[in-house]
């Protein structure tokens, strides 16, 4: 097998970067040299997991310190449309001419979904290259229409199947044409043929297509562009290194090792920058169950009020998910499908409290498989959020649902499956 420099670029928080980092290490094991392309925010990350990194703007690090904005990006209603139009789109010329200069040693890229000068510069350099289905409601399959944040009503009508759900789907297309305007003027200047809308069909490479997830979370469907290739989920083993990144703190270790499984509360590495009083209410949620609790409240301090931890009750900013959730009775998190897939292979039921973007599509469709419940932000106070956990631990479907899922998703290698889809396109 020859050797090859595959860049792999992506831009978003922790849940867009991991599976990045996941696959290059596989790669890499295979004797490509990588590079992840990403912002600056996640240099020590890349590193740390021995891969070449190059910075791309935007710099998404600005927006944590920023928490109007980052309140707007995670409402449900705008907020997709905020980090496109405010964010992303206004950020394309930088972010072109950032990739350009690595894509042009490159025989291979690997591009996220809102990276939207990896195509362009994959036509204009002749490159080679697969595109990246992170969630389901990325797809966007009239057999299996997601839940849109903004307009969640429109969900009720899936159960009448493609006859109602493509127009309506049409009818979304046009919403979000104005949107992508900006990206079909930049490529109409390198002269480049029109692909489609660069945020719906001309995101994705006309060779191939990978989507990254479980088929126990979602099953291929008619509709799917026939160069998709659906790999399972590519989960990055984070390692204790020089860095510091990927460490277990040492205290949450101990605790962990303590007694009862404790309750989880984590809101990623998104929407922990709009927690607002979740952590706060989450404490009440496990004083009233009488159970210990591990809060993963983020680099924020101030997401923890200012009263101290009630026994049993431990928070740290971060630590391995790979390594909390298989201890927990229970996780309870906003949905990113990132922290959705730890929890499905941790074999653990979930309670999601959805915010924006994939997050609500993600919590219905474990709601409908049976493997956990859904809390809306007006629905979760001390009293429902303790009997939907009550729910979801002393009834022993949703355990029992979730440990055989966790038991399949054991099984596969989305990493190794990937890995074959890419070499087979050289």
């Amino acid at each position: 097998m020859d050797s090859r420099h595959i860049v792999l670029a992506t831009i978003g928080s922790l849940g867009d970067l991991h599976p990045f980092l996941a696959l290059g290490k596989g790669l890499k094991a295979r004797g490509h040299r990588v590079t992840v392309a990403t912002s600056e925010l996640f240099r020590k990350n890349v590193i740390a997991s021995g891969l070449g990194f190059h910075a791309i703007r935007p710099d998404v690090g600005f927006v944590e310190m920023d928490k109007e904005f980052f309140k707007r990006l995670m409402d449900a209603r705008n907020g997709t449309e905020t980090l496109l139009r405010e964010l992303i789109i206004p950020s394309l010329k930088d972010t072109y001419d950032d990739l350009r200069s690595i894509l042009e040693t490159a025989d291979y890229l690997v591009n996220h979904p809102i990276v939207y000068a990896g195509p362009i510069l994959a036509d204009e350099l002749k490159l080679k290259w697969a595109s990246v289905n992170l969630s389901p409601i990325s797809t966007l399959s009239a057999y299996d229409m997601p839940i849109f944040p903004n307009v969640p009503g429109l969900s009720k009508l899936r159960v009448f199947g493609p006859m109602v759900t493509r127009p309506l789907l049409q009818y979304g297309r046009g919403i979000i044409r104005p949107w992508s305007e900006p990206i079909r003027k930049f490529r109409e200047g390198k002269g480049l043929p029109d692909r489609g809308d660069p945020i719906l069909e001309g995101q994705h490479s006309p060779d191939l297509v990978l989507s990254l997830w479980s088929k126990h979370f979602s099953t291929p469907q008619p509709d799917w562009l026939p160069q998709t290739v659906q790999t399972g989920f590519l989960f990055y083993e984070e390692e204790e290194n020089e860095t510091g990144v990927g460490k277990m703190p040492p205290e949450l270790a101990e605790f962990l090792e303590m007694g009862q499984s404790p309750f989880v509360f984590t809101l990623g590495s998104a929407a922990v920058n709009a927690a607002e009083d979740f952590y706060r209410i989450s404490i009440q949620v496990a004083k009233r169950m009488r159970r210990r609790a591990v809060l993963l409240i983020g680099r924020d301090p101030s997401n923890l009020p200012p009263e101290p931890l009630p026994a049993g009750v431990i928070a740290v900013p971060y630590a391995p998910y790979s390594e909390v959730f298989p201890k927990a009775a229970c996780v309870v998190h906003s949905g990113g499908i990132g922290t959705t897939a730890q929890v499905l292979r941790a074999g653990k039921p979930q309670l999601i409290f959805p915010f924006a973007n994939d997050q609500p599509d993600n919590a219905a469709r474990i709601v409908r498989l049976g493997l956990g419940r859904k809390v809306t932000k007006p629905e979760y106070n001390a009293l429902n959020g303790a009997a939907q956990i009550l729910r979801l631990v002393f009834d022993g479907t949703y355990s029992d649902k979730a440990k055989l899922v966790g038991e399949a998703i054991r099984q596969e290698d989305g990493v190794a499956v990937a890995i074959r889809a890419i070499e087979s396109k050289y």
